[in-house]
């Protein structure tokens, strides 16, 4: 790929995305296809437009003092957000995961709201998640079988009219996707809770992760 790609963005680090991260609005997001050519059949993200996307809005989200990112497309921008480039602060440098849902549902109801995110057994803080496709997906942390209070982080997502606020519950899950080398060896799903205006849903989003230089920017 020529041209600016996301990895030039973050050559300054996190820190230093989050300082341009508005300038992104109204930029093209075109990534390479390759990764989901190579893993068709085996996974359940959808690959985004090969045409490329306009970015319409960035989500900054916080929990103790960390940060991430995620880039939403215009068609996906409205609450709860359910395609996204997500791009996350990790021990090895900046992760870059795209994500697509599988799973929207609202929550508007004691019994749905107990199932999906009250202790002690509500799906989202166990030790996997199995979607209705039938594929299981393990908590990557904590580890351990037992349920695990999902952490809560707030989001602030920018789009050049008034910010709009969010508050997202939910654990990141992973499976091995069984396919051959170099398509993505593994899956993720970020399982989460989102409230905004009053307003509840969980939503189940699959995704890989990405190399940045393979993210151009336009």
């Amino acid at each position: 790929m020529s041209g600016v790609t996301l990895a030039d963005w973050l050559r300054a680090g996190l820190d230093g995305f989050g300082d341009r991260a508005d300038g992104l609005i109204g930029l093209k997001l075109l990534i390479d296809p390759s990764a989901f050519i190579l893993g068709e059949g085996h996974l359940r993200v959808d690959a985004p437009d090969p045409a490329g996307v306009m970015i319409a809005g960035v989500g900054r989200l916080a929990q103790s003092g960390r940060h991430s990112y995620r880039l939403y497309p215009a068609a996906h921008l409205a609450a709860p957000g359910t395609h996204f480039l997500d791009i996350a602060e990790t021990p090895q440098g900046p992760a870059v995961r795209w994500f697509t849902a599988v799973l929207t549902e609202g929550l508007s109801g004691t019994a749905a709201l107990a199932d999906w995110a009250l202790p002690p057994s509500g799906r989202l803080g166990g030790a996997s998640v199995t979607t209705q496709a039938g594929d299981t997906y393990q908590r990557v942390a904590p580890s351990g079988s037992g349920w695990a209070m999902p952490p809560t982080r707030y989001e602030r997502v920018e789009s050049g009219g008034p910010t709009e606020s969010r508050r997202r519950s939910g654990h990141l899950f992973v499976r091995e996707t069984g396919a051959t080398a170099p398509a993505p060896a593994r899956e993720f799903l970020r399982a989460e809770k989102v409230d905004c205006r009053a307003t509840a849903w969980v939503v189940l989003a699959a995704g890989i992760g990405l190399d940045p230089a393979a993210v151009s920017i336009s």
